[in-house]
């Protein structure tokens, strides 16, 4: 959860400073709202993870089952 928050965070400086940089002109602003965009990116990965991590932790057989069967439906 404690990644949630720092995604929605990000989310909002971006919202920001990219509403500045169309709207004003602001060079500085597009400067942080890629360096948050960059940051973004990287948080995403770990974030996948980390809830396919809780969904296996709390429902071990139904999601394996699941997987087994779209790779069976895949052959």
């Amino acid at each position: 959860m404690e990644t949630l928050l720092r995604i929605k965070e990000l989310v909002e400086k971006i919202s920001i400073d990219t509403e500045k940089t169309f709207k004003k002109g602001n060079r500085s602003a597009a400067i942080r709202a890629r360096k948050n965009a960059q940051e973004l990116k990287e948080i995403i990965a770990p974030f996948r993870k980390e809830v396919l991590e809780e969904i296996l932790r709390q429902h071990p057989r139904k999601i394996r089952k699941n997987k087994k069967e779209k790779t069976e439906e895949n052959v």
